[in-house]
């Protein structure tokens, strides 16, 4: 039972992340589109995506953490939402937190938001491989 406790606090404690702040990235993208543009430009092509479009990207990730995140929280299909949200979170981080290409005071603010967002990835791991 007291594992059952610790998941339970785990999802009340992530999901919320991913709700909040994707209903916000989706009401106002033009800042996560801001920081990602760069990412995205460079990795398009590369990776054959056909879009151009970084608003509707960004956007379409905002409501895959909106539904995971609710998921998650509500513990319906807990562990592929945990999965999805992880994943999700990989190039949301890349994209919008290379802290390794800013210099200045700005350097240490991304670099906190990326080891937040990696620690978020571990807990989600953590979610997605307990039994209960």
């Amino acid at each position: 039972m007291p594992d059952r406790i610790l998941v339970l606090a785990s999802r009340a404690l992530v999901a919320p992340m991913f709700v909040i702040n994707g209903a916000a990235t989706f009401r106002h993208p033009d800042h996560p589109v801001s920081m990602a543009s760069d990412f995205l430009d460079r990795w398009a092509g590369r990776l054959g995506l056909p879009l151009q479009d970084w608003t509707a990207l960004v956007r379409a990730n905002a409501v895959l953490h909106v539904v995971a995140g609710a998921c998650l929280a509500a513990g319906w299909h807990r562990r592929e939402a945990a999965l999805t949200l992880a994943a999700s979170l990989l190039p949301t981080t890349l994209a919008a937190h290379s802290f390794w290409t800013v210099g200045g005071p700005s350097r240490r603010e991304e670099q906190i938001a990326f080891l937040a967002n990696t620690a978020a990835m571990g807990a989600l791991l953590s979610i997605a491989a307990s039994e209960s």
